[in-house]
Parts: C-alpha cells; sequence; structure tokens
C-alpha cells in the first residue's frame, strides 16, 4: 500500500482513495492536489483513467488558467471532453507531467504576483489598477505582439513612462519576478 500524502489543511489523500466504495474502473478521476502526481495516484487506484489538474483562481469569474495533464488510459475523446468542461472556467490547456510544477509557478501563483502590483499601483483606486492590468493582457492576447514592444510603443522619449520603466528596472522588478518563480519552483519540486 502507497504511503498517504497530507496537506496543510489536514486532507490525507491516500486514505480518502482508499475509502472510496465504488469502482473506479469505468470513471475518470481529477486530482487537483498539489504536488500529487499521476504516478502517485496511480499506486493507490490503479487501471484508473486519471486527470491532474492546477487552476488558478480566477476560475471563480470564468478567467482561469487550467493545466491539465492525463495519464495514458485517458483516450482522446475523453481527453477533449474535459478540456471542454474546463475551458468553461477559463482556458485550459493540456501539458506534460514534468512541466506541471512551472505551470503552477506560473499561472496558478502568478495571480498572487498580479495582484501584488495591483496593490502596489494605487491603493485607493482599485478598479482603475485592475482594469489597467486587465486591459494590458488583453493587448498581449490579442495583438500578439510581444510585451516588449507593446511598453516601448507606450515609452515615449525622455517622457514620463519612460522614467518610471527605468526605476522599476534600477530596483530589480524584472529580477524580483524571476527570483519570487524561481523561488516557488523550488519550493515545489521540494513538496514531491
Amino acid at each position: 500500500m502507497c504511503e498517504d500524502y497530507v496537506y496543510d489543511n489536514g486532507f490525507i489523500i491516500g486514505t480518502t482513495l482508499d475509502e472510496l466504495s465504488l469502482s473506479l474502473k469505468d470513471k475518470i478521476v481529477i486530482s487537483m492536489a498539489a504536488a500529487v502526481e499521476i504516478n502517485d495516484l496511480e499506486k493507490k487506484i490503479p487501471e484508473t483513467k486519471i486527470v491532474r489538474i492546477m487552476p488558478n483562481t480566477p476560475v471563480k469569474v470564468g478567467m482561469g488558467v487550467i493545466g491539465v495533464t492525463f495519464n495514458s488510459l485517458v483516450n482522446d475523446s475523453e481527453k477533449l471532453l474535459v478540456l471542454d468542461l474546463l475551458n468553461n472556467l477559463g482556458i485550459s490547456e493540456e501539458i506534460l507531467e514534468k512541466d506541471m510544477a512551472a505551470l503552477t509557478a506560473l499561472s496558478v501563483l502568478g495571480p498572487a504576483y498580479v495582484y501584488l502590483f495591483i496593490e502596489a499601483l494605487a491603493d485607493v483606486a482599485y478598479r482603475l489598477a485592475a482594469s489597467t492590468v486587465l486591459g494590458a493582457a488583453k493587448m498581449v492576447l490579442e495583438t500578439k505582439e510581444h510585451p516588449g514592444k507593446l511598453k516601448d510603443d507606450v515609452c515615449s522619449p525622455s517622457g514620463s513612462t519612460i522614467e518610471a520603466v527605468r526605476v522599476l528596472e534600477e530596483k530589480n522588478f524584472r529580477s524580483a519576478v524571476i527570483e519570487c518563480e524561481k523561488a516557488c519552483f523550488d519550493k515545489l519540486d521540494r513538496m514531491k
């Protein structure tokens, strides 16, 4: 019997799976337990179709990002069904199991960084700050332009925007974002 997986909230994955009284043979099990990989679940529930997902909190408003990986028992039509279902919550993307930690660091935990950025932009004008972030994100998605080009389009020579960007770069804004992603990824890696 495989060991149990205990998490901060006290939820025990292994025991929960052991206690399932119904047969899972013709079912698809969808797990969103952090750091519990498909092969861990397969040890507890062999010969079961397993889907591992990692959604972010914007699924609450239909704008989520959901990483999805499947075990080998899930067929193509079932994959399409699961992805279609999850797309009602935002966008779902099939990824490899080995990339799940990177997706978690970027998309699952990323909203916290964005919320911090919005909070830093304006303590009294959250609606304007949030709309600014939303509009900038939509520009990236719809124009398909590189974010660096879009940034340069906003910055006029010797203008106030380039001065503000200079300060962000001087304060290592980009480096801070990269380092926070690395710290998150390292923590997730240690949880395995």
